[in-house]
Parts: C-alpha cells; sequence; structure tokens
C-alpha cells in the first residue's frame, strides 16, 4: 500500500513538472525574440556557465539511463519508478538550464534581423510550429505513456495491464531508432534566425546526444524482427 502511494505521489509530481517544463521549453527553443542576458560578466564567464548546464544534463540523463542505476532501483523494489524518475529529473535539469542560461548574442554563427521583415519572422514561427506538431504525432505514436513511465506506475497501481517484456523490449528499440521527430527536434535546434554562441553549445549538445541516443545494432533489429513474425504467427493461428 505504501508502494502504491509513492507511486501515485511520483505521478502527479511527474505530470506537474512535465507540464510546467514544456510550456518553458517550446519558447526557450522556438522564440524568434533575441533573448538578452543583462549580465556585466565576460563571454568566457558565461560561456562557463552554459557549458556547466549542458554537462550536468549529460550527467543526468547518463546516470540514470545508466545499468547501475537500474539495477539499484530493481534492488529496492522500485524498478516500475525507474522510467518516470528519469523524466522528472530531466524536467527539472531543463528548468534550471532555461532559467539560468546565458546569452551571448556577440558571437554568433549567423544572425538575421527580423526587426524589418514580419513576414521572414512568421516564416520561422510557422516552420518550428510544423516541427513540433509533426514531433508532437510521433510521440503520441509511439506509446507516450510507456516512454513518460507513467504506463508502468498504472501497472503498478493496477489501472492498466501489464506488457510482457518482448513489448517493452519492442518498445526501447523503437525509441532508439531514427524517426521523424527527432528529425524535427534536431531542425528546431538549427533551423533559427539566431545562431548566436550559447544557441551552438546548446544545438551541438542536444543533437549529438540526440544521434547518440539513436544507436541500434543487429541485434536489436533481430529481437524485432522475431517479435513480430511471433506475433504474426499467432494471428493467424487464432484466425484459424
Amino acid at each position: 500500500m505504501l508502494y502504491k502511494a509513492i507511486c501515485a505521489c511520483v505521478f502527479c509530481l511527474e505530470v506537474v513538472v512535465l507540464f510546467h517544463t514544456l510550456l518553458h521549453f517550446i519558447p526557450f527553443l522556438s522564440s524568434v525574440t533575441q533573448r538578452l542576458t543583462l549580465s556585466d560578466d565576460s563571454i568566457l564567464s558565461m560561456f562557463t556557465i552554459d557549458a556547466l548546464h549542458s554537462v550536468m544534463f549529460i550527467g543526468q540523463h547518463s546516470i540514470l539511463a545508466s545499468t547501475t542505476f537500474k539495477s539499484i532501483l530493481e534492488h529496492l523494489g522500485l524498478s516500475e519508478l525507474c522510467r518516470a524518475l528519469y523524466v522528472v529529473s530531466t524536467s527539472i535539469v531543463l528548468q534550471v538550464m532555461i532559467r539560468n542560461w546565458q546569452s551571448i548574442p556577440e558571437v554568433y554563427l549567423w544572425y538575421v534581423d527580423l526587426r524589418e521583415s514580419l513576414l521572414l519572422a512568421n516564416f520561422f514561427l510557422f516552420l518550428h510550429c510544423v516541427f513540433w506538431t509533426i514531433l508532437a504525432f510521433q510521440i503520441l505514436a509511439a506509446c507516450p505513456l510507456y516512454h513518460f513511465g507513467f504506463a508502468q506506475i498504472l501497472v503498478t497501481l493496477d489501472w492498466q495491464e501489464r506488457r510482457n517484456n518482448n513489448e517493452s523490449m519492442l518498445h526501447q528499440l523503437l525509441s532508439r531508432l531514427p524517426h521523424p521527430g527527432g528529425c524535427c527536434f534536431i531542425s528546431i535546434l538549427w533551423c533559427h534566425p539566431h545562431m548566436t554562441f550559447d544557441r551552438m553549445i546548446i544545438a551541438t549538445v542536444f543533437t549529438s546526444y540526440l544521434c547518440v541516443g539513436m544507436d541500434t545494432n543487429r541485434s536489436d533489429v533481430i529481437r524485432a524482427q522475431n517479435y513480430h513474425h511471433c506475433k504474426k504467427t499467432r494471428t493467424v493461428y487464432k484466425n484459424f
């Protein structure tokens, strides 16, 4: 009963934190208004702050996605909370990054002045809306309850049937495959009128980490093929 209460609290916390983070993260990446940080610090110190936040993001992802962390949770009997804790911690780290990110407009790869071109500004906004929409559909099509950790908690609370190991493996494999949503997110990072130094940092970090995450090997593909073959065989057998 206590464990179910903890799961319910984590579930509510994740919903609030995830929703709040998305409300800030989308404008953070897609706003065409130049973010100005009122600071007397040098470019080097602002770069150091941004770099430390990037390292914090990579460290959080690496630790919570490691087999060691998963083994610890499994040993404690909290394996169903693994994905939810991953999402909650990611949301918190992103919130810290957004609130403390230092804009460095003095150094840029390219800079398109949109103050005298409303049409061009609307074009970038429309482009990002299209990318976010495709990304949203991609998430909805790939079992979002499982990937955000909600399904695992709902199973613990007896509100949803438990998935077998093959289906869980398949969803993990699909999350690592290259898909339109990942390409759209990379496009959001780089298709921006203000590619300032700080934007290059976050775009490079997120793009690199996303590309590393989309890493599959032949054994993963074989397991997915075997799963689909077995499922198709069972379907044909039931029809007879």
